[in-house]
């Protein structure tokens, strides 16, 4: 007996594979009345968004997956694509075929069906942090997988039902990612938190199509991760302590990116800010490196100022005055 299919189905579910309700959708659509109904599962909506952002890296590819997929042109161009995000795109693609009725079910099927078949992933993997960008994909894919086949979805790929509503700002992924920090901030474990706060700010550079790499070690160093703004290369470093930072840790990063090849920069996140006196010292010198606190964040996430925006605004802002510490409160205040 096959499992149940994820979304109210009228359609006698029959043996004919592992694959059933899939293929009861593609193969066989009229066999599926209710694909569209108002009962759709918001988690599937949620996922074929998901996997459609993370599937190609340039937009251009993921245009043309959406053509060769049956969408049509006049959904395409609303959009421009070389400012909006990919998960904005997707988003507002999906959003737009569903509001089609049943006129939307073919493209929709399409797309399922061309992302469960994609062969494999190799034009992410031989990108600036490659096999990052594979695992956010192929987890998207696995979980889009498990809900149109009726399967328990892949541990770590459960669909984030909180993820429904409309993201305030321009990137569609902002609802999960506020899910997903209000999960860190009550995880008891402060080691254990550091470490996925590392692996939160990585999907913060990925949702907003910067490319980057988890953490890392290089020659004896530990490094939180990296990620790639305007051709600048960028090392992060995280910390959410008790304490706000103070001047040692900014030191010690600052030598690791001066370390590096030349006009590689730093981004130092600290949830709980920076101590007056170590920032104060800490600007004296030859800056390399730009500064990110909670608040920073938390404007980000709530949809009030674009990530990418904030941080090329940081970036200028201490290249003219000398201040790392440009605050995301200063660009929203006008």
């Amino acid at each position: 007996m096959l499992p149940s299919p994820r979304w109210p189905c009228r359609a006698r579910e029959e043996a004919v594979g592992p694959n059933a309700t899939l293929w009861l959708m593609v193969a066989k659509p009229d066999r599926v009345e209710s694909f569209m109904e108002p009962t759709f599962p918001p988690h599937a909506v949620v996922l074929l968004k998901r996997a459609l952002a993370r599937v190609y890296w340039y937009k251009g590819d993921l245009r043309t997956f959406l053509r060769s997929a049956g969408v049509g042109r006049e959904l395409l161009e609303p959009y421009d694509w070389t400012t909006a995000y990919k998960s904005t795109i997707a988003s507002g693609v999906v959003d737009s075929l569903i509001g089609r009725g049943d006129q939307g079910v073919g493209p929709l099927r399409h797309l399922t069906k061309a992302l469960l078949d994609l062969p494999n992933l190799d034009h992410l993997r031989q990108l600036n942090g490659g096999t990052h960008l594979v695992e956010e994909a192929r987890s998207a894919i696995e979980a889009l997988r498990a809900a149109v086949t009726g399967q328990e979805p892949a541990r770590g790929g459960a669909p984030n039902r909180q993820a429904t509503r409309r993201a305030p700002a321009g990137n569609a992924d902002l609802p999960r990612l506020r899910a997903d920090f209000a999960r860190l901030a009550t995880n008891p474990d402060h080691s254990e938190r550091g470490i996925q706060f590392e692996r939160f700010l990585t999907d913060l550079f990925t949702v907003h199509d910067l490319q980057s790499r988890g953490s890392f070690r290089n020659m004896g160093e530990q490094i939180d991760g990296a990620f790639v703004l305007d051709n600048n290369d960028f090392l992060l470093e995280a910390k959410w302590e008790k304490d706000p930072t103070g001047a040692a840790d900014l030191d010690a990063f600052s030598r690791k990116v001066e370390r590096k090849l030349e006009n590689t920069l730093g981004l130092f996140v600290s949830l709980n800010g920076f101590a007056e006196p170590g920032l104060k010292a800490f600007s004296s010198g030859k800056l390399l490196v730009i500064l990110m606190d909670g608040e920073d964040l938390a404007a980000v996430l709530e949809g009030l100022v674009d990530f990418v925006t904030l941080l090329r605004r940081k970036r200028s802002h201490a290249a003219q005055t000398g201040d790392p510490f440009f605050r995301a409160r200063d660009l929203t205040s006008g």
